[in-house]
């Protein structure tokens, strides 16, 4: 918990010395009256006296908060947590190439710019770490679950009538270009949508290229036999073949006196996941149940009733 709040603390120093270091540097009439929130732009000033782009400067400072970055995901283990790391890596990133590269950028828009900035750094990042962010929020309980839907839903509606400058008489305007900005949001989230679709999908053909189809097929004719004799010694009736018949990875099955719904209601409640189809509760155990947790459902059919 020290390390944490130490990493943490120094990170946000950091991100303050890039603040004030790396912001546009006021003019020579405003250092008289220069508020405390304005950037002072020492490495501005700087890059400004050395002929051209000093490129060097800009891959050690675009480098270090990275290297933030991967201690901060080392040292965290929540999604939220590194999400956050992750994204403020990438907003002190993306400020040093504006203030070596493109200082009139931060300089036109003032403290909108670095926001701008923190909100697609956010995004980008809910976006990369958006399967464990999901599977984090669905183990929470319902109010909590309901605040962040609620809360996603009014980003998205804030960011798409007060930050995207749709409407330019708006006092949080923060951007001109709302087109550039939604529409480029959309872009990103689509591409990491797809790198996540594309990585899922490849690493489940290698496990299934790995593992073999005649492995597959005999470890799940084991398990759904083994799991209609878990529900024959329940009382249950049921319908799939026989053992000296050829069987599938499918077992239909219907309780003696609980109704398929309520059954598929009450193992939800003990997070088993099942359906009814036809009249009758749809069972699917794959190659990757364990015969441990078919043993743990053995036990939650004797404490749900069933």
């Amino acid at each position: 918990m020290i390390v944490r709040a130490i990493f943490a603390a120094a990170f946000l120093a950091l991100g303050i010395a890039y603040y004030y270091s790396l912001g546009p540097p006021p003019s020579p009439s405003e250092l008289m009256d220069l508020p405390w929130w304005r950037s002072r732009g020492f490495l501005v000033r700087w890059a400004r006296s050395v002929e051209g782009i000093p490129w060097g400067a800009v891959l050690v400072f675009a480098a270090l908060p990275q290297a933030l970055v991967l201690l901060g995901i080392r040292l965290f283990s929540r999604s939220v947590a590194r999400a956050l790391v992750f994204a403020f890596g990438l907003t002190l990133s993306l400020l040093t190439l504006s203030g070596f590269v493109f200082p009139i950028g931060w300089s036109f828009f003032s403290w909108r710019f670095p926001v701008v900035v923190l909100a697609s750094a956010l995004f980008c990042s809910g976006a990369f770490f958006l399967p464990s962010l999901l599977e984090s929020a669905l183990r929470q309980a319902r109010t909590p679950r309901a605040l962040i839907v609620c809360g996603g839903v009014l980003s998205m509606y804030v960011l798409s009538t007060e930050i995207t400058g749709w409407e330019p008489s708006l006092q949080a305007n923060l951007s001109p270009w709302p087109i550039l900005t939604l529409f480029g949001f959309l872009l990103i989230g689509y591409l990491i949508a797809s790198l996540h679709l594309a990585a899922g999908l490849g690493a489940a053909l290698d496990l299934l290229a790995n593992v073999g189809h005649d492995q597959i097929t005999a470890r799940v004719e084991m398990l759904s036999r083994l799991l209609t004799r878990i529900l024959l010694a329940h009382g249950w009736d049921v319908f799939s073949p026989g053992s000296g018949q050829p069987i599938a990875g499918i077992v239909a099955a219907r309780h003696s006196s609980v109704t398929p719904k309520e059954v598929v209601e009450r193992l939800a409640q003990r997070k088993v996941v099942c359906s009814t189809r036809q009249g009758s509760v749809r069972f699917s155990p794959h190659f990757y149940t364990t015969k441990g947790e078919l043993e743990a459902f053995d036990t939650i059919l004797e404490k749900v009733g069933l």
